[in-house]
């Protein structure tokens, strides 16, 4: 999976069907658990953007927020801002590449305009 950052506030999280449908399924472990997780990603290519992101971070808490600090992509939020992350990542796509966008336009019920723009895609 790669995870990328544009200093404009835009960070793609792209990998395959079966990566992300993964990624759907360690946020729903998460929720059953009293600990935050901290998942690798591996990205070494992350032209266009500026900045890749190496490590995901979910953390529970009672304000919903999406920060990125030294590396590190933070989800922090109650329950439904995470399993509303879970259910509209793409891994059940038709057809590939496909991506939706996470932002505070699609979802302001979590999210506020200062949050970044999550691109969610599905490579293959």
């Amino acid at each position: 999976m790669k995870t990328k950052y544009s200093t404009n506030g835009e960070v793609l999280i792209a990998g395959s069907r079966k990566e992300l449908k993964t990624l759907s399924e360690d946020i729903y472990m998460f929720l059953d658990s009293k600990n935050e997780i901290t998942k690798l990603t591996l990205t070494t290519d992350y032209d266009p953007y500026e900045q890749a992101i190496k490590y995901l971070k979910l953390s529970k808490s009672s304000e919903n927020k999406i920060e990125i600090e030294k590396g590190i992509l933070i989800f922090t939020g109650q329950k439904e801002f995470f399993e509303s992350l879970a259910k509209n990542l793409p891994y059940d796509a038709k057809e590939t590449p496909y991506h939706i966008h996470y932002d505070s336009i699609s979802f302001p019920q979590f999210l506020t305009p200062e949050a970044p723009e999550i691109v969610f895609e599905a490579t293959h």
